[in-house]
């Protein structure tokens, strides 16, 4: 187990979901926010120090040994905790045309909570710490955790809650966090608005949000991502501009984070650099149902560089290749 302050962390869950679309049914697929979230921040780390990069695995009676070995073999620093007495938090998820997702929860779900990370001090201490939750537990962990001068706090509201009931208690974050990423919808939603259409729509919308001081990443799917810092405001690409490279897209915005919070981690005063951390980190996780494929021989995720992508989108974005 790592003993020093990690590097990221994330407070999403693990979940092993089912997933239904179409005629085809996946069982015991890895997934949760947590597990996305951390995957894609190792994925900008060598090999022998991706455990700086992590989130708590809550394992019941009913874990599969199979997804154990494939989660231990990416090397990623994951916290297991073994509890016999309950089931694993699993997910059924139902797909349909036009990116139409039902899910529902087929165990009690184990949230993570402030406690946790408290009696885990390396991830307590992480340079950044990835929250995917409601405004008021936003609060509650800010409260109980009291992040230190320099911690970077990465919040992801949790869709169901972006409501305008819960706008208000947004608004009380808004000096708790560094980092705030909702996509276009969520961030209409906490207004009562439709989903912006257009890249002006959510600019506008952006607006809404200018009593946040910190840094606004609005992620919009095809239409790439807003960024709002310091008064200005920069567009950036996905990385597959072919939408017929995705193939699912559970998990991008999960692992777009990931990469965002290590990129700034590691180049904090470089924000093109940690917005092609982010846009690569997306692109590996959306090409497949599941986690990509890694063979730890030449450490390749679906047969690719991690580097190889970082740099072809640097240079697409005419931004320089990385050394």
């Amino acid at each position: 187990m790592y003993s020093s302050p990690m590097d990221f962390f994330s407070m999403g869950m693990f979940i092993l979901d089912e997933i239904h679309w179409g005629q085809k049914k996946y069982n015991d697929v890895i997934g949760g926010a947590g597990t996305y979230a951390a995957v894609a921040a190792g994925l900008f780390l060598p090999k022998d120090e991706r455990n700086r990069a992590g989130c708590i695995v809550d394992m019941g009676s009913d874990f599969p040994p199979d997804q154990l070995d494939q989660l231990k073999k990416w090397k990623v620093g994951f916290y297991f905790r073994t509890n016999d007495d309950r089931l694993t938090t699993r997910g059924w998820n139902n797909y349909g045309d036009n990116e139409a997702r039902d899910f529902r929860y087929m165990t009690p779900k184990l949230q993570v909570d402030a406690k946790d990370l408290l009696e885990y001090p390396p991830a307590a201490n992480a340079k950044c710490i990835h929250f995917i939750c409601s405004p008021p537990r936003l609060l509650e962990f800010v409260h109980e955790l009291k992040p230190q001068k320099g911690q970077l706090v990465l919040w992801e509201p949790v869709p169901t809650e972006c409501i305008p009931e819960q706008w208000p208690k947004c608004r009380q974050c808004f000096d708790k966090v560094d980092i705030l990423s909702p996509n276009a919808k969520e961030a209409a939603s906490f207004l009562g608005r439709r989903e912006p259409q257009s890249k002006k729509e959510i600019e506008q919308l952006a607006g809404e949000y200018s009593a946040f001081k910190g840094m606004l990443v609005i992620r919009a799917g095809h239409l790439g991502s807003l960024v709002v810092q310091n008064g200005l405001k920069r567009w950036y690409e996905p990385y597959h501009l072919d939408q017929e490279k995705v193939v699912d897209p559970t998990g991008g915005g999960n692992s777009f984070l990931g990469g965002l919070g290590i990129g700034l981690v590691r180049y904090p005063k470089e924000q093109a650099t940690a917005m092609a951390y982010a846009n690569v980190a997306a692109s590996f996780m959306i090409e497949q149902v599941g986690f990509p494929e890694y063979d730890p021989e030449t450490d390749r995720w679906n047969g690719d560089l991690v580097a190889n992508r970082v740099a072809k989108y640097r240079a697409r974005a005419y931004l320089g290749v990385l050394n």
